[in-house]
């Protein structure tokens, strides 16, 4: 495959695109909303949901090696999703949360 130099043309190619989120400190949750119901306007019930599930279960979740880790551990098996990174175009993507689920 030949190398694609920017991540937008590297996504479509993959059949994929990115999806414009607010940058601020909702916009993991923004994402989540997006991919749950199709709009980010729930992005702050998801992230309620987030910190009481969070709260419920604290003891099973030990310090994050990076900001946004626990967050997107709790959201993985409240809503039985992964997270799919992609960080550089032509590379292959990373599972963040690596908990198999099928959605």
């Amino acid at each position: 495959m030949a190398k694609i130099a920017n991540m937008d043309g590297y996504l479509t190619h993959l059949g994929l695109c990115r999806k414009t989120i607010v940058r601020d400190g909702s916009c993991l949750f923004r994402a989540v909303s997006e991919k749950l119901f199709l709009t980010q306007i729930y992005h702050l019930h998801v992230r309620q949901m987030c910190a009481e599930y969070l709260w419920r279960h604290k003891d099973e979740f030990g310090p994050p090696e990076w900001e946004g880790q626990i967050e997107m551990m709790v959201l993985s098996h409240l809503y039985r999703l992964d997270f799919i990174i992609f960080q550089n175009p032509g590379c292959p993507p990373v599972n963040v949360t690596m908990n198999i689920y099928n959605r």
